[in-house]
């Protein structure tokens, strides 16, 4: 039987477990942002304690009134949706259809709205009956929509293959191609991060053309491949070799033991390489149905991939003899947290002119006391950012500095 509507009024509030959550987390976050505020001391104060306790005093209120003022309500055609501050209402008519957006956590379905209007969420921490389910049942899924339409675009491309059957079984090919760069890019980032010259500037290449390689596909079989994609996007998703591009040069960082002399110019570099990675992302996909709401994997992808890029092209292809200096352990301390981290405080030397902070493992703290000698190796940088790592002192040397 065809779903009816009625003109009665039918509100739905946040679930019991929703609201109450939102309610004891709106009361304690203020109270734990006081708390930050209050034992933080001047002398330790820093800007991340600030902005978090801020954070936290802000969010409260934001909370108990998405627990107290939260619903949508059912009224004929009409339905209304009231957020913590503000509220929309819309008719039946002006709904195009919805999508179902997963989160790490839930999904939701999202109510996109006709001529371009922004669209409106509708959670699953909110109450449902049968005849709200029934209501929304009468909107049209774009996903599947979306879905349809492009198996026919693939299953009527010529240049897939003779039959419907044959451009369809083309999806499977483009899986193996993108199971083959996975792997390939797995090996790259082993070769990177645990072998040595001239294998290791190998795989630092092959890691950088990986997402070169992904967006050639995205480009030249756009109805096969798409960088990211919805769930019920039938393309192939090229987000594994993206990452592991990005992962294997990130992980360098911590394997070379190597650090920026001034780390704001390596940010500088790190963004303009960002921004040409974002931009042939748009260009390449620029159809793609998912671009509009993957954002967050796209700009993780770029932001490690650009900064690991620019740590791995600056070290790893340096050659340079380098430049020994000597200078001294100035103190050291423990930071207490989740878990222990272990503090040096280093004496200027060479281009460094102030006392700085260098974390290091816990071994390496205890064989060093204040007043020790500590040496360091100083390199030009293959982009002309100086960078340094720490070196064996010779043994009859006092604490010095070239």
């Amino acid at each position: 039987m065809p779903f009816q509507v009625d003109a009665s009024r039918h509100e739905y509030r946040l679930t019991s477990r929703d609201k109450g959550f939102s309610l004891v987390a709106g009361v304690a976050l203020p109270c734990l942002g006081v708390f930050l505020t209050w034992n933080t001391s001047e002398s330790s104060a820093n800007f991340l304690v600030t902005m978090l306790s801020a954070f936290f005093i802000g969010y409260g209120p934001y909370l108990i009134a998405y627990a107290v003022r939260s619903r949508f309500i059912l009224e004929a055609t009409r339905l209304t949706v009231r957020g913590p501050f503000l509220e929309r209402s819309v008719d039946l008519s002006e709904i195009e259809g919805f999508r179902t957006v997963s989160t790490r956590r839930s999904s939701y379905m999202e109510l996109q709205l006709k001529n371009g209007r922004s669209n409106i969420a509708i959670r699953e921490s909110f109450e449902s009956d049968d005849y709200s389910e029934g209501w929304f049942g009468q909107l049209a899924d774009l996903d599947l929509t979306d879905r349809d339409s492009m198996i026919e675009a693939i299953a009527n491309e010529a240049e897939l293959g003779a039959t419907p059957e044959q451009r369809l079984a083309a999806l499977s090919i483009a899986q193996l191609w993108n199971i083959a760069l996975s792997a390939i890019l797995a090996i790259a980032a082993l070769t990177l991060n645990l072998s040595h010259p001239p294998y290791r500037g190998l795989g630092a290449v092959i890691l950088i053309a990986g997402p070169a390689a992904a967006f050639f596909f995205a480009q030249r079989s756009p109805l096969l491949f798409t960088a990211f994609r919805r769930d019920s996007d039938p393309r192939i998703e090229l987000a594994v070799p993206l990452f592991v591009s990005s992962a294997g040069l990130c992980i360098n960082l911590f394997v070379q033991g190597a650090k920026f002399v001034f780390i704001e110019g390596s940010f500088l570099v790190a963004t303009l390489i960002a921004a040409v990675y974002l931009i042939v992302y748009f260009v390449t996909v620029r159809k793609s149905l998912s671009r509009s709401r993957l954002a967050f994997p796209l700009l993780l992808c770029a932001l490690s991939f650009s900064y690991g890029l620019t740590f791995v092209a600056n070290v790893v292809f340096d050659d340079s003899a380098g430049t020994p200096f000597q200078t001294a352990v100035y103190n050291k301390y423990v930071s207490h947290g989740k878990s222990d981290t272990y503090h040096l405080l280093i004496s200027p030397w060479g281009p460094i002119t102030d006392i700085y902070d260098m974390q290091v493992s816990g071994p390496d703290f205890d064989s060093y006391a204040p007043g020790d000698p500590i040496c360091f190796r100083l390199h030009p940088g293959t982009l002309r950012l100086q960078w340094y790592q720490p070196i064996a002192c010779p043994n009859d040397a006092p604490p010095s500095q070239p």
